[in-house]
């Protein structure tokens, strides 16, 4: 029976999680040397051997389970910090369209010489309510 083919996505996970071990493996090490640990003592902190911290450095930690990247990041006082990006299919904020009409006005006002603050809140102890733009007429009066 023939291997199966790897789908796009695992492909580009695979290529990910190498990178992001990469740039863990390099905090860690440098996080670990400004705290005037070595690899034992850091290891004893997690329970891993002092070869396991030093793969882990050289950024061959892409399958380590995120547990143990948890309790390093613990034991050196920088926790881990993981969330998904933003979201690539729908790219833009859900009101863009309205941001993009307040920047085209207070782009117009620049042009002709006017003020202009948008979401200026109109009570402070309510900040939710809010004037979307706010024009100001600085020129002197005759």
């Amino acid at each position: 029976m023939a291997p199966q083919k790897r789908r796009g996505a695992q492909v580009v996970g695979t290529r990910e999680a190498l990178a992001i071990a990469a740039t863990l493996g390099r905090d860690l090490r440098s996080t670990r040397r400004r705290r005037h640990l070595t690899q034992s003592a850091l290891g004893e902190r997690v329970r891993l051997s002092q070869s396991e911290i030093s793969h882990l450095e050289r950024g061959l930690g892409a399958r380590t389970p995120l547990e143990t990247w948890i309790a390093i990041g613990i034991a050196v006082d920088r926790p881990l910090s993981v969330a998904f990006s933003r979201d690539v299919v729908d790219p833009l904020p859900r009101d863009a369209g309205h941001l993009a009409a307040q920047e085209l006005l207070l782009r117009l006002a620049a042009d002709v010489g006017r003020a202009g603050r948008f979401e200026l809140p109109t009570r402070p102890a309510r900040p939710a309510q809010s004037v979307d733009v706010c024009l100001v007429d600085r020129r002197q009066k005759p």
